[in-house]
């Protein structure tokens, strides 16, 4: 993007985040929401349902902050 589009370039870059949160955050709470069906529907066996609840609580919160930290680092290379 040229010098003199900047402020449109910083423009679709502040929306581009803010999607990317809030799109994360949705998906972070619709997962923690359906957990149990999710599980269940994947055919978990009893043996790690435990296991598999506890890391499903934990990955969407992970996985929220990669996406998050992935787009951070790509504008810093710019």
């Amino acid at each position: 993007i040229s010098g003199s589009d900047s402020e449109s370039a910083r423009q679709h870059s502040s929306v581009a985040l803010f999607l990317s949160i809030v799109i994360g955050l949705i998906l972070a709470i619709l997962t923690e929401i359906f957990l149990e069906s999710i599980i269940r529907i994947l055919g978990v066996p009893n043996e790690l349902h435990d296991l598999a609840l506890e890391y499903g609580k934990i990955f969407p919160i992970l996985g929220f902050l990669l996406v998050t930290s992935n787009y951070v680092m790509q504008f810093m290379k710019r």
